[in-house]
């Protein structure tokens, strides 16, 4: 994962926490210092989520 301000790949995450069943991430840049949050989830909970959404699609909604 890259930074999303100046795209260094030299990052650290500062804080990781459970948030629900997913995993909340905070990251700080090395380079930069710009600090970002990123929601982790298995693999399982995102096929599910795919599936609602492919639903929702073809239902028109």
């Amino acid at each position: 994962m890259m930074c999303p301000l100046c795209c260094s790949d030299d990052k650290k995450v500062i804080d990781s926490r459970p948030f629900g069943t997913y995993r909340r991430r905070r990251y700080q840049c090395a380079a930069c210092g710009h600090k970002w949050n990123t929601i982790e989830i298995t693999r399982e909970e995102y096929d599910e989520i795919t599936k609602e959404a492919a639903n929702a699609l073809q239902m028109g909604i």
